[in-house]
């Protein structure tokens, strides 16, 4: 049980060479990734190899999960993209194990995620026979793209996770429950972040949406401007040693929820 505990981690050894952009909380906005993404290419040289991370919460919520999940599995050559799980790539997960039309999960964005992957559409109260057929359209490349993302990845000396972690705690030691769901480090706590592990310097997530600036010289930095309400996706990019912030133009106001 407490090897199940222990988080996945992949590290990247990072250069400055290497341009990256890291991803807040997409939740099944295509359009919004697809904005994003271009932005982050007008700023490289068009033939550098590059790196694209988002911090979790790939889907759920917004219209179009099933083509962000294809996205990350369509890299052209000289090009990654990763991803951390998100606890909503753990509820997607345990509902694809475990599918139900009572599934708390549906009501947590599901519903959406369900849709984008059925070809007739869902009704509101949906029966076993519409879960099951539209679980058996997901394909196993996206279930086991979800199964295989890592609870942690380390470029360099920045930490990248959905939600939180323990600065009090090593990388190693973090739990699963901290990672995927926090609490968050919220910005009247940034003056008593210390991390014990030495070769952190920063950690970055998302999970709990905010409307304040993002500023990329905190210790801890939230990207999880919560796109799927307010429209508005936000990316760091690392490029030749340089930091920068990029954001989508939401379609028009609108106010971010608390519930994440």
């Amino acid at each position: 049980m407490l090897l199940k505990n222990r988080p996945k981690i992949k590290r990247i050894y990072f250069t400055p060479n290497m341009p990256t952009l890291i991803i807040g909380d997409i939740h099944g906005c295509f359009a919004q990734l697809e904005d994003l993404y271009n932005q982050f290419l007008l700023q490289i040289e068009s033939k550098s190899k590059r790196q694209i991370i988002a911090l979790g919460d790939l889907v759920d919520k917004g219209p179009d999960s099933q083509d962000v999940i294809e996205w990350f599995l369509s890299a052209p050559r000289g090009e990654e993209r990763l991803a951390v799980r998100g606890n909503h790539e753990v509820m997607f997960d345990e509902f694809v194990r475990h599918p139900s039309p009572r599934s708390p999960w549906l009501d947590f964005g599901g519903m959406q995620t369900l849709q984008s992957y059925s070809n007739k559409g869902l009704p509101d109260d949906l029966s076993k026979s519409d879960v099951t057929r539209t679980v058996q359209n997901i394909p196993k490349r996206h279930v086991s793209f979800c199964r295989s993302l890592p609870d942690i990845i380390v470029l360099g000396n920045i930490c990248l996770v959905h939600a939180a972690i323990d600065p009090a705690k090593s990388v190693n030691d973090q739990t699963l429950n901290r990672l995927h769901w926090g609490p968050c480090i919220g910005p009247d706590d940034m003056h008593m972040v210390c991390f014990r592990d030495p070769n952190i310097n920063q950690v970055a997530h998302g999970h709990e949406p905010h409307s304040r600036k993002p500023n990329p010289a905190l210790p801890v930095l939230n990207l999880d401007t919560g796109c799927y309400k307010t429209g508005i996706l936000t990316g760091m990019v690392l490029n030749q040693g340089s930091v920068t912030m990029v954001q989508t133009v939401p379609p028009k106001k609108s106010a971010i929820g608390t519930r994440f």
